[in-house]
């Protein structure tokens, strides 16, 4: 759970990825907690950043479909999730979970989402039907304001770029390729 993972030079992470996901999940009407969303817009709009993989990487603005997302992410190798976060620091800072550090994070924090299904209940979704991928991570950013509201807090919008920067060094060390992004 620390800003630099030294799991992230594990050779587990290195192995072959050939699919990856990348899930934004937020309600983009409710503030902060959009901004899930707001990175895949970003990640988005910058289509070279991962094109240095080789493999198939799927950008999905998950939204708050829940349940809906489980076909969507059957037989992915690697996910990777970004979303408002509870994680105990201030507004903005972003911090990344791998593996066992996102499982143990969901499992410890299983509030009320204002999402009708939340992350917590799809992984466990997953875990079940045996499809929970190898690789994944969580991109959590903590929120300021989770209210109705169709604009990010100034905090987490200067989040938006460094959340889309750890997510491609993310994908470069699982595909095995060097990045000069610091995580």
């Amino acid at each position: 759970m620390n800003d630099v993972d030294p799991a992230m030079d594990s050779e587990d992470l290195l192995t072959h990825v050939h699919r990856c996901v990348i899930l934004g999940i937020g309600n983009p009407l409710m503030g902060d907690d959009g901004v899930g969303i707001h990175v895949i817009r970003d990640l988005l709009a910058k289509p070279a950043a991962l094109a240095f993989t080789g493999g198939t990487i799927e950008i999905l603005d998950g939204g708050t479909l829940g349940y809906l997302l489980i076909d969507r992410l059957a037989g992915t190798d690697a996910l990777i999730v970004v979303d408002a976060a509870n994680i105990g620091k201030s507004a903005g800072e972003v911090q990344l979970f791998l593996n066992k550090e996102m499982d143990g994070f969901l499992s410890q924090n299983q509030t009320s989402s204002v999402h009708e299904v939340g992350l917590v209940d799809l992984v466990q979704m997953m875990t079940l039907m045996g499809q929970m991928p190898r690789h994944r991570a969580l991109v959590g950013i903590q929120p300021s304001i989770i209210d109705w509201e169709t604009e990010l807090s100034p905090s987490l919008a200067q989040s938006v770029a460094k959340a889309s920067d750890k997510i491609i060094h993310i994908v470069s060390k699982w595909y095995g390729v060097s990045t000069q992004c610091p995580i």
